[in-house]
């Protein structure tokens, strides 16, 4: 039997032994934290998609060759789809996917361990675990449903397969490391990056290069071939999509924003995940920012004494040129750098600051440090569960920095807030069990339109075979209508709700106005499930009469496609009462209007082409 090496990749300073029993319990808390707060995070129409196809592969009803499209040019192989169809068939729920999704992204923090006392020994390895969960900016990624949350797990198998590659150089090892690396990539493209590792490890091996090239290719090529086999019948459009996006939108001069890339994603990452993490809990914001503030500065001291002759610096070396080549790729591959572009590194971060904090923590005056972060990485994890909870219950906006999902080269100042409101995971399978429970045709308004747009019909899918009909706004006889408010307007208007989902309150409209017919919902199946709305700015006029009683809920459930300039609402020829507003719905009343047994409504609008708003009456009591 040929003997492989068995030297450690790095070994100075290490301090061998078995992982502690209270290490593995902190591991264990990240994970269960991780999954306690999957099906407390929001689907969004990539999510609606993406169980789409999973639903239909669960089912054995269809199975897709293509994936997810990325950059709205060019898919990635199905592997997701088919990933996702696993924790369907053991429950169709959104709540089952989240938590399916939860689990894997958990793993991240075993491999981080058990990469950690391969290298050197288990105090790196938690110290890199705990830095993933520390807040950081794949926190974000935890509250959403999306192929990226996979990331930090995807490029950590494939950092895990490198190891045992390089320590068994076989033909296994080679194609469990093409494979791994193909699994990074559908994380997200922008870790293609790898590539240049996986090829450093081979040629480190100086014999049968050749061959484990060649295997390293096949279970590279695993993930792809359904995609390749599409690619053979449409003529290759995805590669051709490639081709120019290289050649016409890379862009060299954007390496000047580098630097800048580089510190927003450790500054501003991890401050807005701090306030994401304590959002329910402000007390703990500012103390949590000046414990990682005091992080960075122990990372910065143990970074100068490994470059100025401590232990590792080679490993050390590698990881933190390697982020920084990482994100210079980032950096010239698109013209702006979303938040999610960035997760593929954070592995990569952890890693050279593990290894900083771990070369000042060797000394006993900062032995603390350790300690420390195995029971506030947890905690900080335990606040976010927290947080979601809180904000599922109450409808408060999610933290959400507009640099984030603007361009983090250069970071804007504000809040991006989801459309509010919104429902979490597991309020939408209560949704949709409340859907499927109608035996009529049913015609949503307001706030839970949208909703229930946004997700394509999916929370019926996933719960029922629906065969009465579902639309979104319009007048439909002989159909129920519900009339969805978010907890913002409840507020304001003071009134108690019939019925209540999530953070919503429903009504049952007593006249439903305009527009004329029903808009059917969208369908998942297409991405993007509507259009744009055009440039023109058209004015929409609308009159109707009311009883006195009666609030008018003026709504926007296409909010994601069309926008309103300007709004003016009269009553009796006098401007209305604007009694309650968010992003979807805005109540009018009028509080001088009570003699008068009938009012008057005009409505005037300017919006885009293609749409038209959402307009429906519901009882007025006990407004204040």
């Amino acid at each position: 039997m040929k003997n492989f090496p068995t030297t450690r990749i790095e070994i100075e300073g290490a301090l061998p032994g078995p992982i502690p029993k209270w290490a593995l319990l902190s591991i264990l808390l990240l994970m269960f934290a991780t999954i306690a707060a999957a099906p407390l995070g929001w689907s969004h129409i990539d999510s609606a998609r993406d169980l789409f196809w999973a639903l239909r592969i669960s089912r054995g009803e269809e199975f897709p060759l293509a994936g997810p499209l990325i950059g709205f040019f060019v898919n990635l192989g199905p592997v997701w789809f088919y990933l996702l169809s696993i924790p369907l068939v053991l429950n169709a729920s959104f709540t089952s996917a989240a938590l399916g999704v939860g689990l894997i992204a958990a793993l991240q923090y075993p491999l981080a361990l058990w990469l950690g006392s391969r290298l050197l020994d288990w105090r790196l390895g938690l110290l890199w675990a705990l830095l993933l969960a520390y807040p950081n900016l794949g926190t974000f990624s935890q509250v959403v449903l999306s192929h990226y949350t996979l990331s930090g797990t995807a490029v950590m198998a494939f950092f895990c397969a490198g190891y045992l590659h390089y320590r068994r150089p076989c033909w296994w090892t080679a194609c469990l490391l093409g494979f791994t690396f193909s699994l990074a990539i559908h994380a997200h493209p922008t870790n293609i990056a790898y590539g240049l590792l996986l090829l450093w490890i081979i040629w480190t091996q100086s014999n049968r290069r050749i061959s484990r090239w060649f295997w390293a290719v096949i279970g590279g090529l695993i993930p792809f071939l359904p995609l390749l086999f599409l690619q053979v019948e449409i003529g290759g459009s995805d590669l051709k999509a490639v081709a120019a996006f290289l050649e016409h939108d890379l862009a060299l001069r954007r390496i000047s924003q580098w630097p800048a890339l580089m510190w927003h994603t450790i500054t501003v990452g991890t401050g807005s995940a701090a306030k994401l993490a304590t959002q329910s809990l402000p007390v703990f914001t500012k103390p949590l920012i000046i414990t990682s503030v005091v992080l960075a500065g122990c990372a910065i001291t143990g970074a100068i004494l490994i470059v100025v002759g401590g232990a590792n610096r080679r490993l050390w070396a590698w990881s933190t040129v390697g982020w920084a080549a990482w994100t210079l790729q980032v950096a010239v591959l698109r013209e702006q750098s979303w938040w999610y572009m960035l997760l593929g590194g954070l592995p990569l971060l952890m890693l050279s600051t593990a290894l900083s904090i771990r070369e000042l923590g060797k000394r006993n005056t900062f032995s603390w440090i350790l300690p420390s972060l195995s029971v506030l990485s947890p905690l900080s994890l335990l606040a976010l569960f927290v947080t979601l909870l809180y904000i599922g219950k109450s409808g408060t906006p999610l933290y959400f920095p507009t640099s984030l999902l603007k361009d983090l080269k250069a970071p804007q100042t504000g809040t991006a807030e989801l459309p509010s409101p919104a429902l979490n995971h597991m309020d939408n399978d209560d949704m949709g069990v409340m859907l499927c429970e109608s035996g009529k045709d049913l015609v949503l308004h307001g706030a839970i339109a949208l909703q229930a747009d946004t997700l394509g019909s999916m929370a019926t899918d996933l719960h029922c075979r629906k065969t009465t009909g579902l639309y979104v706004s319009g007048r439909l006889r002989e159909a129920s209508h519900i009339l969805g408010l978010g907890p913002s307007v409840l507020a304001d208007l003071d009134i108690p709700a019939p019925r209540s989902l999530g953070s919503f309150g429903l009504f049952e409209p007593i006249r439903v106005l305009h527009p004329k017919s029903p808009v059917p919902m969208a369908s998942a199946r297409n991405y993007l499930p509507r259009q744009w709305s055009g440039s023109g700015k058209r004015v929409i006029t609308i009159s109707f009469k009311a009883a006195s009683q009666e609030l008018v809920a003026l709504s926007n459930p296409m909010l994601w496609w069309w926008s309103v300039s300007s709004t003016k609402v009269t009553v009796n020829g006098g401007p209305a009462n604007l009694l309650a507003q968010d992003a979807v719905t805005a109540v009018y009343g009028c509080r001088n209007c009570s003699d008068d047994k009938y009012l008057l409504w005009k409505i005037h609008l300017r919006a885009g082409d293609g749409y038209e708003p959402d307009v429906v009456t519901f009882r007025r009591d006990n407004i204040r």
